[in-house]
């Protein structure tokens, strides 16, 4: 059994173009809340606070804290750093990217009322609002210089199982062969050799390479001659909460609140590798029976998937004294809608432009269910009178409880993804902190500190080897039937955390502004760009490792 760490969508696409997996699940179920500039400045340690239209994600119950309406909207900036290395064997090489956006991850109105009642409700209160619960911004471009292995070298020893025959289908949909190695094939990233002796497993050479006949009459492939590999990823997306939210207050004591809560998010994920020949003639070939020299190939994998859901989250506010606050909310799993679609695309260019080649698969598309996990908040806040504020707060959720389904009437077995989701993720604990200190009645400065834990695992089977997510799918069968099995769990040690800061000022009329700018150190990062097909020597591994900041202000009127 070949062991490796599998972080790329273009090894992942090997194994099926349409496959789930765990990663997809994760992007998708988590929350990084952004909200409004005074949420986001204070860490969002929201609980036990509310008032703020950035708190009603967090707890429902922060609706009816305030006696008065609001209305609000926030636009906001964020800017991905990305710092890479490259690392083919010969030294890292480290290269530094950037990515920037500009959004509105908060706008929302909330209504009090009088209740009128002469019972101990005093208001209730609706409020419409959307609040940023994620945002996928990342840019990574970086390479090297590599000797001994290729791209398309190792999606030649990947096609070993099929026939040129059927890489030489000329169709996708008709094909049971992943789309990657028919991209691979008709854009002459990949070529069979050996004529009527090629038997299965099945010859083929990558473009980069050059084949010797040993007098037994197998093959020895091997890089040609130095080349220069490329690698790109751009991520971007917002995920959104809309949320419909009715709240009560009992006797400014005790308030309490339902949200209605429909995420929803467009996300897109462009992969790119590019290998360049650093000198053409060491890669010189018979191409029927003339000389030509490959100069450079390309290999890119397009994927969007638009979101959408609904869950329900309740949630309360007590404040046993003037001065100390005490909040709680629960979110049910939030059913997904996901719909999915992808293409592929790859070629090559040689020194006689007559050879070169170019292959686009079709767009394909796909729609799936997916349950993300419940989640439970706590938090506590101490009102410190005209000088401020001080809140802390905990937020739990299982990851481990993730789990696809068919759509609709089509029919698709997602137990092994399940088992993966159940098996290589956990709980993630969040601990959120932040202080507001009042200079004077209308100024405020605030600071807030955010802690995730990373909810991964992975294992050791019983052959001692590294299994992850994704090589535990790849080898499912194996993993089903027994012959291998996982032995020991380790969590993986990818924790993230944000500081913020921020300020507020509040007029004596209806109008307050607030503004806030936080840095996320965001998960680390490991891509290991091919699967390792040579003996004795590791394919390149890219570590990617940055931040997000964000910088918001918030526009409010009360009344």
């Amino acid at each position: 059994m070949k062991k490796i760490i599998i972080s790329s969508a273009l090894v992942l696409m090997a194994i099926s173009a349409s496959a789930q997996t765990v990663y997809d699940a994760y992007t998708f179920s988590k929350n990084d809340y952004i909200g409004t500039a005074r949420s986001l400045a204070l860490g969002n340690a929201m609980t036990a606070l509310g008032g703020d239209l950035g708190s009603f994600t967090i707890n429902p119950a922060g609706s009816a804290v305030n006696s008065y309406s609001q209305l609000t909207f926030t636009p906001g900036y964020a800017l991905a750093s990305t710092n890479t290395s490259f690392d083919a064997g010969k030294g890292a090489i480290s290269k530094e990217n950037s990515a920037s956006d500009w959004n509105m991850p908060n706008i929302g109105l909330n209504m009090v009322f009088d209740a009128y009642s002469g019972s101990r409700l005093k208001t209730w209160s609706f409020g419409l609002v959307s609040n940023a619960t994620a945002i996928h911004l990342d840019n990574i471009f970086t390479g090297g210089r590599n000797s001994e292995t290729s791209f398309m070298g190792a999606m030649a020893q990947g096609a070993s199982q099929y026939s040129p025959s059927q890489l030489a289908i000329g169709g996708y949909y008709g094909s049971s062969v992943p789309w990657n190695y028919l991209v691979g094939y008709d854009g002459f990233l990949i070529s069979d050799f050996g004529g009527e002796q090629n038997k299965a497993p099945y010859r083929y050479a990558g473009a980069t390479e050059a084949t010797v006949q040993n007098p037994d009459g197998s093959y020895i492939r091997y890089l040609a001659g130095d080349i220069d590999q490329t690698y790109k990823k751009q991520t971007s997306g917002i995920k959104k909460d809309l949320v419909m939210n009715f709240g009560a207050n009992f006797d400014d004591t005790f308030y309490v609140g339902l949200n209605i809560g429909m995420p929803h998010m467009s996300y897109s994920y462009d992969e790119y590798m590019g290998e360049t020949a650093v000198n053409p003639n060491d890669f010189t070939y018979d191409l029927n029976g003339k000389p030509v020299s490959f100069q450079s190939g390309t290999y890119q994998y397009s994927y969007a998937a638009s979101i959408s859901g609904i869950y329900a989250k309740l949630g309360f506010i007590w404040r046993p004294t003037t001065s100390v606050r005490i909040g709680g909310a629960i979110q049910t799993p939030t059913t997904y809608e996901v719909t999915e679609s992808w293409a592929i695309s790859g070629g090559t260019c040689y020194t006689d432009k007559s050879f070169d080649a170019h292959a686009t698969s079709p767009t394909d598309e796909f729609s799936y269910m997916l349950s993300s996990p419940y989640r439970a908040n706590v938090g506590a806040a101490i009102i410190l009178g005209s000088l401020g504020l001080v809140s802390v707060d905990y937020e739990m959720c299982d990851y481990s409880s993730m789990r696809f389904s068919s759509y609709d009437n089509t029919y698709v077995d997602f137990t092994a993804t399940n088992k993966a989701n159940s098996l290589f993720m956990g709980r993630s604990n969040m601990l959120r902190a932040g202080a507001e200190f009042h200079l004077g009645p209308k100024y405020s400065l605030r600071a807030g500190y955010t802690f995730t834990t990373c909810p991964e695992y992975t294992y050791i089977d019983n052959e001692n080897y590294f299994v992850d997510a994704a090589e535990y799918l790849a080898y499912y069968d194996d993993f089903a039937k027994g012959r291998y099995t996982l032995v020991s769990k380790n969590r993986v040690n990818n924790d993230s955390s944000s500081f913020s800061i921020g300020v507020g000022y509040s007029s004596d009329g209806s109008f307050f502004c607030d503004a806030a700018v936080r840095v996320l150190s965001r998960e680390h990062q490991s891509i290991k760009m091919y699967d390792d097909y040579v003996q004795d020597v590791k394919s390149p591994v890219i570590d990617a490792k940055g931040t997000l900041t964000t910088a918001l202000v918030t526009f409010g009127w009360r009344f």
